[in-house]
């Protein structure tokens, strides 16, 4: 019996440590910036994230989830031109769709590195995309993190094909997500 017991209790203290870990976005240290190509230069503009769910299971990651909402309505391209066409209809058409929504399919790999695949929604326009994901800790426990998340994508794919005399088809994005533990 003490043995059951023991085990048991084992067992018990391995699913709690195996638990899946519930964060919160920190919105006002985080940055959700792209990079794109205007007339030859590099701009970088921003999207800004009214929400995220991140779960993360460090035993194992391909358990890990994360969903994100941003504001279309509050994108910004660099110059108030650009800005003004990022929000138009040509672009992100905020009026109608004011928001942009990435929900992740898969993670793959091992912390700190991984790959997250998702679901990226814009314009009404749901296409696969696959970041590449890096992990840092703030400090020895896992309490506050920050996870970069680093991909490219086509804008043609999500209908934003306006301007292309003067912007490339190709999104580079750069995200900063500072999390907590829940």
């Amino acid at each position: 019996m003490r043995v059951i017991l023991a085990l048991c209790l084992a067992l018990w203290g391995t699913v709690l440590v195996a638990a899946p870990t519930q964060y919160t976005l920190d919105p006002g240290k985080s940055d959700s910036a792209f990079i794109y190509d205007f007339e030859g230069k590099a701009v970088r503009g921003n999207v800004p994230v009214v929400q995220a769910q991140v779960t993360i299971d460090f035993d194992t990651l391909s358990n890990s989830k994360v969903t994100a909402t941003l504001s279309a309505r509050q994108a910004t391209a660099g110059f108030v031109f650009a800005t003004q066409t990022l929000r138009g209809a040509k672009m992100l058409d905020a009026a109608n769709h004011p928001t942009i929504r990435f929900v992740s399919t898969s993670v793959q790999g091992r912390s700190p590195n991984a790959t997250i695949t998702g679901n990226l929604t814009m314009r009404g326009v749901t296409r696969p995309v696959t970041l590449k994901a890096t992990l840092f800790r703030k400090s020895e426990s896992f309490d506050t993190l920050i996870i970069r998340l680093q991909g490219t994508l086509n804008r043609n794919d999500f209908g934003m094909s306006g301007f292309a005399s003067l912007v490339g088809p190709q999104i580079d994005l750069d995200i900063k997500a500072h999390i907590s533990r829940r």
